[in-house]
């Protein structure tokens, strides 16, 4: 809900400052290169205000997931997680090794 009203709101700012650019003086800037800035705008606008909320909700989640994990396995996850960081990072630098 709220995630439509801020995109629409600054689509209608995109679209009342492309009515105030005064076209009959530019010589360098044609109202079909206006149309492609502002569908490209429009668009990206729209991609940001999609993400931005499932973005901010990823810690939350990831919070959520470890203290639940937590909460099932109990300490031994606290080695497991050591285990998965450790052959992250080591597959990782084997990789890097490899191809690098």
């Amino acid at each position: 809900m709220l995630q439509n009203r801020m995109m629409k709101g600054a689509l209608s700012l995109i679209y009342k400052k492309s009515l105030q650019f005064p076209l009959m003086r530019s010589h360098e800037i044609s109202s079909g290169n206006i149309m492609n800035y502002m569908s490209v705008d429009v668009e990206n606008m729209s991609k940001i205000f999609y993400l931005l909320p499932q973005i901010m909700q990823i810690p939350f989640l990831v919070t959520i997931g470890v203290f639940i994990i937590y909460i099932s396995v109990g300490a031994a996850f606290i080695g497991g997680g050591f285990a998965l960081v450790f052959s992250a990072f080591m597959i990782s630098f084997l990789t890097n090794i490899m191809f690098g």
